[in-house]
């Protein structure tokens, strides 16, 4: 597991066959990976090693099962990731916690037209059915370009 550390909760890394939907999780916790709709490992795009993770903006997401390691509470916590869009969708998002729909004691990071105005990076956090806090980057983001967010 290189580049993994007791600090690490989750790091899905992509390196596998073009159109695989096996998902492997590196920590030392056991998640499981779910992937929904047509997301896959694909080689066009590869960021490091084989493949990349590949959402066809289609309600396509990975789910992986509620964890202790995720409460974060009040310390300090750090999500990452790279993305690249070749567009901007209504809502893209990077990481999300609970359900957004009901909106009452989740969160969620990612970028859209209807979130944030659309080439901005912004998290939000809601309690009681509506925003609680919500923050938006300075960094606009660039189609078809990596971008390493965290």
């Amino acid at each position: 597991m290189g580049g993994i550390d007791n600090y690490t909760s989750l790091c899905i890394h992509s390196n596998d066959t073009d159109g695989s939907q096996t998902f492997v999780a590196s920590s030392q916790y056991e998640h499981s990976i779910t992937p929904s709709g047509a997301v896959h490992h694909e080689v066009d795009q590869a960021k490091f090693g084989a493949s990349s993770i590949y959402f066809d903006g289609d309600n396509d997401y990975l789910t992986i099962n509620n964890h202790s390691a995720f409460d974060f509470g009040s310390g300090d916590f750090t999500l990452d990731a790279w993305i690249r869009v070749s567009s901007i969708p209504a809502v893209g998002r990077i990481f999300a916690r609970g359900n957004l729909q009901s909106m009452n004691g989740c969160w969620g990071w990612g970028f859209g037209t209807t979130w944030g105005g659309g080439t901005k990076f912004n998290l939000a956090v809601f309690s009681g059915g509506s925003i609680y806090d919500y923050l938006s980057s300075a960094v606009t983001i660039s189609l078809n370009e990596w971008h390493h967010v965290a």
